[in-house]
Parts: C-alpha cells; structure tokens; sequence
C-alpha cells in the first residue's frame, strides 16, 4: 500500500541529489545536501502525526420489511464463499473475508463475535439497540485479533489507526421495503493521513458493500419465503 508513496519520494530524493551535483559548484556541498534528510531521522518519529477522523457510509435498499432485515443483521452466521461478491480489496488486494458474526446476548452490552478469513477474530460491543431500527457499537480487538500472516504491520487499535466503532440503520420503506445502512467510524494519524485515508474508503466500501449484499439476499429471501408461506 506504501509503495507508491515510497517511490514517488524516492525519486524526487533522488531528483534533488542530481540538481545538487550538477548545480552546486563544491561537490562537499551537494553532498552536505544530499545527507542532511538522514540527520532529521532521530527526530521524526518524535513529531505528532496530524490527527483525521473518517466515516463511510454505504446505503442499500432491500425487498423486505424491517423486521426481516434485522433478523439477518444483528447476526450473520456462516457465510458461505458464494454469498460473497468480488470486490477489488478482497479479489485483487486479498484483504480477508467475512465468515461468520454471532451474537451473544441482547440489549446494550451484547457482544457480536466476528470471524473472517485468514483467523482474524474480533467483536463488537453494542451500545445502541433499537430492535428493527438500529444497531450500534464500539470494536474491541484483541492481541491475536490481527495474525502477523495476515499484515505485521498494520494494527488496527494504535496510535496511528483506530477502527472505532460502527452501526446499521435501518428505515421503513413504502411496499415492505428497507433501507439498510451501514457506517464505520475511524481515526488516523500519520504523515500520509490522505493517502492512507484514501485506501481505508476503499476497503471499507468493498467489505459494507459484501455485508450489505450478503443481508440483503438473505432478508429477501426470507420474505420470499413468507409470502409463499401465508395462508391465500
């Protein structure tokens, strides 16, 4: 994800290096300038990062009432590979799929226990629940949350990202419909808080749309199927 950031800065380093030995008269000068960036390297990583909060928001609408849809919201257990659509983050890039989301409890306080491809692991604590309406919480990770095969280098519950907390809402719709939504909450802090922020929309757009579709054709379904179930 860094390496165009660490190309394009490369190449203006080595831009100016150039500029330097064909400007400068000393060549002890030119290469005074091309070392002074590695003297600044002690003190970089002791400067604060620009704080950024961000949200995404995906909407859908599904052929279904509310109470249909929040029933295959709150939990979405076992997730077959099928029910998912390909999206450029988890076909192309390979960032772990949804498998499974089983809730524990009910109310404020329930705990939803998330399981994706790859053996990542973590859950959400609801702090808002208003049963066909809507659903909140905070994440919680833990210490194997995010497997180092998965990516050592990014946590998602540090100084420099936070994934925050999210919620689905959940509005009536004339003809028995709904409209689904879903957004996440996060922070970053870091040199590149743009570029950063612009491929953490991508992959949060990619997995709201994969949950959104996996619930909207589950709820469909469902209400399919209790219309052909109702006495005629």
């Amino acid at each position: 994800m860094a390496a165009p950031v660490f190309m394009l800065t490369s190449a203006a380093g080595s831009a100016l290096a150039r500029w330097a030995l064909r400007t400068l008269r000393r060549r002890r000068g030119a290469s005074l300038l091309v070392v002074l960036p590695l003297a600044g390297l002690p003190i970089e990583p002791m400067l604060p990062a620009p704080e950024r909060d961000g949200q995404v928001t995906t909407v859908m609408e599904i052929a279904a009432p509310p109470q249909e849809v929040w029933r295959h919201t709150v939990e979405i257990p076992r997730i077959a590979p099928g029910e998912l659509k390909r999206t450029f983050s988890h076909s192309v890039v390979g960032v772990p799929q949804p498998i499974d989301a089983r809730l524990q409890g009910r109310g404020v306080g329930a705990v939803r226990h998330l399981r994706w491809t790859g053996g990542v692991t973590f859950q959400e604590i609801v702090t808002r629940w208003e049963e066909n309406r809507a659903l909140s919480w905070t994440f919680r990770f833990g210490p194997e949350s995010i497997p180092r095969a998965i990516e050592a280098h990014i946590k998602v519950d540090s100084a420099y990202l936070k994934i925050a907390d999210g919620e689905y809402r959940l509005e009536p719709l004339p003809g028995g419909r709904t409209r689904l939504t879903l957004s996440t909450h996060y922070r970053i802090a870091t040199p590149i808080n743009a570029y950063c922020d612009w491929w953490g929309r991508i992959f949060l757009n990619d997995f709201h749309g994969v949950v959104l579709e996996v619930i909207r054709a589950r709820a469909e379904k469902g209400a399919s199927g209790a219309v052909a179930r109702a006495p005629v």
